[in-house]
């Protein structure tokens, strides 16, 4: 799980870094490749990338809002290559759903439940789609929030192996 986490915080870094450049490209393209709703809030990711890794067993996908002050990830670390019309249930070895905001943090974890299914693969294309949920636990204050809806459609994917 810590090379997972690790994984994530540098595609959350390249989201930063990459930020200003893709914000214009966003405002020509009205569809929202990711979203999900936190309670009654709307997170929509305005840049978002999705990496494919451990020769098909790991998917990571990073989003941050359009101003930038909200990121969210995906994450599956599988034994088996990632197929498509399979759910995979969040758990202790690199399944989970990581929610930050510039005040708190939150994870669905084992502990909360929830799942992420890849509802379609596209390998020659190079996109996904899937849905998620889950009930989100604040790091430092155990505060819950639940987690639905969430949708990730026809996102454009890399190989990171």
């Amino acid at each position: 799980m810590k090379k997972t986490i690790t994984n994530t915080i540098l595609l959350l870094s390249l989201l930063f870094t990459i930020y200003s450049c893709s914000s214009d490209d966003n405002e020509e393209n009205n569809t929202v490749a990711f979203r999900a709703d936190i309670e009654t809030a709307v997170f929509e990711g305005a840049t978002v990338l999705a990496g494919i890794s451990d020769e098909g067993r790991t998917l990571e996908i990073a989003a941050l809002n359009a101003d930038g002050t909200v990121s969210m990830s995906v994450n599956i670390e599988s034994t088996q290559v990632i197929t498509a019309n399979t759910t995979y249930n969040v758990d202790e070895d690199g399944t989970y759903i990581l929610y930050d905001t510039l005040e708190e943090s939150y994870i669905v974890s084992l502990e909360t439940g929830g799942s992420i299914t890849i509802t379609e693969i596209d390998s020659t294309n190079m996109t996904i789609s899937g849905t998620f949920s889950g009930i989100l636990k604040e790091f430092d204050t155990m505060d819950e929030k639940t987690l639905s809806n969430g949708t990730f459609t026809n996102l454009p994917y890399i190989n990171i192996n």
